[in-house]
C-alpha cells in the first residue's frame, strides 16, 4: 500500500523544521474527495516515537468535527483512511 502519511511528511519537511523551533503543525491532509484532517508527530504529540526526529509508526491526528485528538493511530490505518478518500488531493 502507498505510504501517503510518509510523502506527506517529506513533502513539509521544512515544515516540521518550523514545528521545532515554533511549535507548529506541518499542514493538514486534503484528500481527493475534499476529506481533510491533521496528522501530526513531534515530542509534543501522542506519536510513537514521541521525539521530532521520527520516523514515526503512530501519530496522533485531529479529524474535521472532533474536538480531541486521537493519539498513537497506526500509520496502516491512516493510509487506509487516505485511500478510501481518493488519495491525497494533487495541487
Amino acid at each position: 500500500m502507498r505510504d501517503y502519511v510518509q510523502e506527506h511528511f517529506d513533502k513539509h519537511k521544512g515544515a516540521s523544521l518550523i514545528l521545532d523551533a515554533l511549535m507548529r503543525p506541518i499542514p493538514s491532509i486534503v484528500c481527493a474527495d475534499g476529506y481533510r484532517f491533521s496528522v501530526q508527530a513531534s515530542a509534543t504529540h501522542y506519536c510513537t516515537p514521541r521525539d521530532n526526529v521520527g520516523p514515526w509508526s503512530r501519530f496522533e491526528i485531529w479529524g474535521p468535527r472532533t474536538l480531541e485528538p486521537e493519539g498513537w493511530v497506526r500509520k496502516s490505518l491512516i493510509n487506509r483512511r487516505i485511500k478510501y478518500h481518493g488519495g491525497i488531493q494533487e495541487e
